[in-house]
């Protein structure tokens, strides 16, 4: 399996590294322990990836995820909602089993 992006979130990925002039960077995906539910998802940008990552590409943008955290993300497609009350990046993880409500946090 793999880390993909959807193409709702791609284009607010491509819009957000546009402006911020990061479009040749990598998007770093990664978890932390903490959260209403266990880990907590953040996503950065990073220049290159380390030998500690996995290097995966969708929808034109160039993702790495540490090997840690990609066992517990593997197979995560990130999604963006542009809803009045729930606009923001969405983790699908299939791995999952608990969620927080407003989704950045997961359990498993």
């Amino acid at each position: 399996m793999a880390i993909e992006i959807s193409q709702r979130g791609a284009s607010e990925l491509g819009r957000i590294m546009k402006e911020q002039d990061c479009e040749e960077l990598f998007l770093r995906m990664s978890l932390k322990g903490g959260g209403c539910s266990g880990f907590n998802y953040h996503l950065d940008f990073a220049k290159e990836p380390t030998n500690f990552d996995h290097v995966f590409e969708s929808q034109g943008i160039k993702i790495i995820v540490d090997k840690k955290s990609y066992i517990f993300m593997n197979g995560t497609v990130l999604d963006f909602s542009d809803g009045l009350i729930d606009r923001g990046f969405k983790f699908n993880n299939p791995i999952a089993k608990t969620a927080c409500g407003c989704g950045t946090s997961f359990g498993i």
